[in-house]
Protein backbone atom coordinates (compact mmCIF):
# COMPACT_ATOMS: atom_id res chain seq x y z
CA UNK A 1 0.00 0.00 0.00
CA UNK A 2 1.19 3.38 -0.58
CA UNK A 3 1.70 5.06 2.65
CA UNK A 4 3.74 8.41 3.44
CA UNK A 5 4.60 9.71 6.78
CA UNK A 6 3.16 13.53 4.46
CA UNK A 7 1.96 14.24 1.36
CA UNK A 8 2.43 17.95 -0.02
CA UNK A 9 0.06 18.92 -2.32
CA UNK A 10 1.96 21.49 -4.76
CA UNK A 11 5.39 22.29 -6.00
CA UNK A 12 5.53 25.67 -5.55
CA UNK A 13 8.26 27.08 -3.50
CA UNK A 14 5.96 27.02 0.05
CA UNK A 15 5.08 22.85 -0.83
CA UNK A 16 8.59 22.29 -1.86
CA UNK A 17 10.28 23.87 0.96
CA UNK A 18 8.06 22.65 3.33
CA UNK A 19 8.89 18.66 2.38
CA UNK A 20 12.51 19.42 2.37
CA UNK A 21 12.16 20.63 6.11
CA UNK A 22 10.33 17.97 7.26
CA UNK A 23 12.22 15.05 5.29
CA UNK A 24 15.58 16.11 6.72
CA UNK A 25 13.76 15.11 10.11
CA UNK A 26 13.47 11.78 8.80
CA UNK A 27 9.52 11.93 7.52
CA UNK A 28 8.81 9.95 4.36
CA UNK A 29 7.21 12.72 1.75
CA UNK A 30 5.86 12.94 -1.56
CA UNK A 31 5.28 15.88 -3.32
CA UNK A 32 1.78 15.70 -5.95
CA UNK A 33 1.59 18.70 -8.77
CA UNK A 34 -1.30 19.06 -10.88
CA UNK A 35 0.91 20.54 -13.85
CA UNK A 36 4.85 21.14 -13.09
CA UNK A 37 6.95 22.39 -10.48
CA UNK A 38 7.15 26.06 -9.92
CA UNK A 39 4.27 26.39 -12.60
CA UNK A 40 2.15 28.50 -10.41
CA UNK A 41 2.58 31.66 -9.10
CA UNK A 42 5.79 30.31 -8.01
CA UNK A 43 7.02 30.48 -11.59
CA UNK A 44 4.85 33.48 -13.50
CA UNK A 45 5.66 36.01 -10.59
CA UNK A 46 7.63 39.42 -11.03
CA UNK A 47 10.64 38.01 -9.39
CA UNK A 48 11.08 41.18 -7.15
CA UNK A 49 12.99 40.57 -3.93
CA UNK A 50 12.90 43.39 -1.25
CA UNK A 51 12.17 44.16 2.24
CA UNK A 52 10.81 47.35 1.89
CA UNK A 53 7.67 45.95 0.75
CA UNK A 54 7.12 43.28 3.39
CA UNK A 55 4.64 44.05 6.18
CA UNK A 56 6.55 44.44 9.57
CA UNK A 57 4.80 41.02 11.32
CA UNK A 58 6.27 39.15 8.64
CA UNK A 59 9.91 40.52 8.49
CA UNK A 60 11.63 37.61 10.22
CA UNK A 61 10.80 35.55 7.78
CA UNK A 62 10.94 37.72 5.08
CA UNK A 63 14.97 37.89 6.21
CA UNK A 64 15.40 34.49 6.19
CA UNK A 65 13.67 33.86 3.00
CA UNK A 66 15.85 36.42 1.30
CA UNK A 67 18.40 34.54 2.82
CA UNK A 68 17.31 31.00 0.74
CA UNK A 69 16.89 32.84 -2.34
CA UNK A 70 20.59 34.19 -1.70
CA UNK A 71 21.84 30.43 -1.38
CA UNK A 72 19.91 29.38 -4.42
CA UNK A 73 22.27 31.81 -6.55
CA UNK A 74 23.00 32.04 -9.73
CA UNK A 75 20.33 28.66 -10.27
CA UNK A 76 17.63 31.32 -10.25
CA UNK A 77 19.20 34.26 -11.19
CA UNK A 78 19.34 35.87 -8.42
CA UNK A 79 20.95 39.26 -8.15
CA UNK A 80 20.96 41.78 -4.99
CA UNK A 81 20.72 45.22 -7.04
CA UNK A 82 19.92 47.35 -4.06
CA UNK A 83 16.30 49.15 -4.07
CA UNK A 84 15.04 52.29 -3.05
CA UNK A 85 11.35 53.43 -1.96
CA UNK A 86 10.36 56.46 -3.09
CA UNK A 87 8.11 60.00 -1.75
CA UNK A 88 7.22 62.60 -4.12
CA UNK A 89 5.17 64.83 -1.40
CA UNK A 90 4.51 65.38 2.50
CA UNK A 91 2.12 62.56 2.63
CA UNK A 92 3.99 60.10 0.97
CA UNK A 93 7.23 61.24 3.22
CA UNK A 94 5.07 60.80 6.54
CA UNK A 95 3.80 56.99 5.10
CA UNK A 96 7.23 56.16 3.95
CA UNK A 97 9.28 57.34 7.38
CA UNK A 98 6.88 55.50 9.54
CA UNK A 99 6.72 52.19 7.33
CA UNK A 100 10.18 52.00 6.72
CA UNK A 101 11.24 53.16 10.77
CA UNK A 102 8.92 50.05 11.48
CA UNK A 103 10.59 47.88 9.26
CA UNK A 104 13.78 48.58 10.45
CA UNK A 105 13.34 48.21 14.30
CA UNK A 106 11.90 44.26 13.06
CA UNK A 107 15.60 44.13 11.26
CA UNK A 108 14.93 45.29 7.91
CA UNK A 109 18.43 46.67 6.81
CA UNK A 110 16.93 49.49 5.62
CA UNK A 111 18.22 53.47 5.64
CA UNK A 112 17.08 56.72 4.66
CA UNK A 113 18.56 58.56 2.25
CA UNK A 114 18.33 62.16 0.66
CA UNK A 115 17.00 62.97 -2.40
CA UNK A 116 20.53 63.87 -3.70
CA UNK A 117 21.84 60.71 -3.09
CA UNK A 118 18.95 59.22 -4.83
CA UNK A 119 19.55 61.34 -7.83
CA UNK A 120 23.46 60.52 -8.11
CA UNK A 121 22.51 57.09 -8.06
CA UNK A 122 19.86 56.75 -10.70
CA UNK A 123 20.05 59.78 -12.67
CA UNK A 124 16.98 58.69 -14.70
CA UNK A 125 15.07 59.64 -11.54
CA UNK A 126 12.99 62.79 -11.91
CA UNK A 127 13.79 65.45 -9.68
CA UNK A 128 10.72 65.79 -7.47
CA UNK A 129 12.04 63.03 -4.94
CA UNK A 130 10.97 64.49 -1.24
CA UNK A 131 12.19 61.68 0.77
CA UNK A 132 13.52 58.18 0.26
CA UNK A 133 14.72 54.60 1.64
CA UNK A 134 17.33 52.25 0.63
CA UNK A 135 18.17 48.70 1.58
CA UNK A 136 21.46 47.44 -0.15
CA UNK A 137 19.95 43.69 0.00
CA UNK A 138 16.96 44.37 -2.46
CA UNK A 139 17.37 42.27 -5.53
CA UNK A 140 15.36 40.14 -7.97
CA UNK A 141 15.38 36.58 -9.01
CA UNK A 142 14.56 34.82 -12.41
CA UNK A 143 10.89 33.58 -10.97
CA UNK A 144 10.98 31.30 -14.58
CA UNK A 145 13.96 28.91 -13.23
CA UNK A 146 11.89 28.14 -9.85
CA UNK A 147 10.42 25.40 -10.86
CA UNK A 148 13.87 23.31 -12.45
CA UNK A 149 15.81 24.17 -9.31
CA UNK A 150 12.93 23.05 -7.00
CA UNK A 151 13.13 19.97 -8.71
CA UNK A 152 16.62 19.00 -8.60
CA UNK A 153 16.44 20.20 -4.79
CA UNK A 154 13.82 17.42 -4.06
CA UNK A 155 15.99 15.14 -6.20
CA UNK A 156 18.79 15.62 -4.57
CA UNK A 157 17.11 14.71 -0.86
CA UNK A 158 15.56 11.84 -2.62
CA UNK A 159 11.83 12.93 -1.87
CA UNK A 160 9.66 11.59 -4.60
CA UNK A 161 7.92 14.51 -7.28
CA UNK A 162 4.56 13.24 -8.67
CA UNK A 163 4.10 15.84 -11.78
CA UNK A 164 1.05 15.95 -13.72
CA UNK A 165 -0.98 14.32 -11.10
CA UNK A 166 -3.68 16.48 -9.87
CA UNK A 167 -5.36 15.16 -6.64
CA UNK A 168 -9.10 14.37 -7.63
CA UNK A 169 -10.00 13.16 -4.04
CA UNK A 170 -9.15 13.80 -0.23
CA UNK A 171 -10.76 12.04 2.58
CA UNK A 172 -10.17 11.67 6.11
CA UNK A 173 -9.27 8.56 7.37
CA UNK A 174 -8.69 6.89 10.77
CA UNK A 175 -5.83 9.28 11.95
CA UNK A 176 -4.79 9.86 8.47
CA UNK A 177 -5.66 11.09 4.80
CA UNK A 178 -6.66 9.14 1.81
CA UNK A 179 -5.41 11.26 -1.19
CA UNK A 180 -6.78 10.04 -4.81
CA UNK A 181 -5.31 10.88 -8.33
CA UNK A 182 -6.59 10.24 -11.76
CA UNK A 183 -3.98 6.96 -11.08
CA UNK A 184 -3.29 6.36 -7.69
CA UNK A 185 -4.46 6.26 -4.29
CA UNK A 186 -2.09 7.26 -1.25
CA UNK A 187 -2.04 6.46 2.18
CA UNK A 188 -0.49 9.87 4.80
CA UNK A 189 -0.07 10.36 8.02
CA UNK A 190 -0.77 13.95 7.88
CA UNK A 191 -1.34 16.32 4.58
CA UNK A 192 -0.05 19.80 3.96
CA UNK A 193 -2.15 21.59 1.29
CA UNK A 194 0.10 23.87 -0.47
CA UNK A 195 -1.36 24.70 -3.83
CA UNK A 196 -1.90 28.67 -3.54
CA UNK A 197 -4.49 29.65 -5.47
CA UNK A 198 -6.26 26.24 -6.14
CA UNK A 199 -6.48 25.13 -2.28
CA UNK A 200 -10.21 26.44 -1.83
CA UNK A 201 -11.42 23.25 -3.84
CA UNK A 202 -8.75 21.12 -2.62
CA UNK A 203 -9.83 22.10 1.32
CA UNK A 204 -13.57 21.48 0.38
CA UNK A 205 -12.95 18.23 -0.29
CA UNK A 206 -12.16 17.67 3.41
CA UNK A 207 -15.29 19.72 4.21
CA UNK A 208 -13.17 22.97 4.77
CA UNK A 209 -14.74 26.10 3.43
CA UNK A 210 -11.53 28.51 2.89
CA UNK A 211 -12.61 31.58 1.16
CA UNK A 212 -9.83 32.36 -0.73
CA UNK A 213 -9.24 35.78 -2.65
CA UNK A 214 -7.24 36.21 -6.05
CA UNK A 215 -5.19 39.14 -7.31
CA UNK A 216 -3.69 39.23 -10.02
CA UNK A 217 -0.76 41.52 -11.22
CA UNK A 218 0.51 42.36 -14.70
CA UNK A 219 3.80 42.44 -15.07
CA UNK A 220 5.34 43.91 -19.15
CA UNK A 221 7.77 41.63 -20.58
CA UNK A 222 9.72 43.72 -23.49
CA UNK A 223 12.46 43.40 -25.76
CA UNK A 224 16.09 44.25 -24.31
CA UNK A 225 16.24 48.21 -24.72
CA UNK A 226 19.41 50.40 -23.13
CA UNK A 227 19.66 50.15 -19.13
CA UNK A 228 17.79 53.43 -17.39
CA UNK A 229 17.78 51.80 -13.98
CA UNK A 230 20.33 50.12 -11.93
CA UNK A 231 18.28 49.41 -8.62
CA UNK A 232 14.91 48.43 -7.94
CA UNK A 233 12.60 51.49 -8.06
CA UNK A 234 9.35 51.60 -5.35
CA UNK A 235 6.59 53.97 -4.24
CA UNK A 236 5.76 54.82 -0.58
CA UNK A 237 2.30 53.63 -0.95
CA UNK A 238 3.88 50.14 -1.25
CA UNK A 239 3.38 49.77 -5.05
Amino acid sequence: MNRHDLIVVGAGIMGVTAALRVAAGGMRVRVLEQSGAGSGATGVNAGTLSLQIKRVALMPYALRGHAWWRRAGDAVGFKETGGYTLAFNAHERTLLEGRMRLKIAAGAPIEFVTPAQVRAAEPALCDRIVAASFCAQDGHADSTRSGVYLRRLLHDAGIELSECAGVVGLAAQGSGFVVRTANEVMHSAQLLLAAGAWTQPLAAMLGVDLPIIVRVNTVTVTEPGPRLLNTGIGHASGL
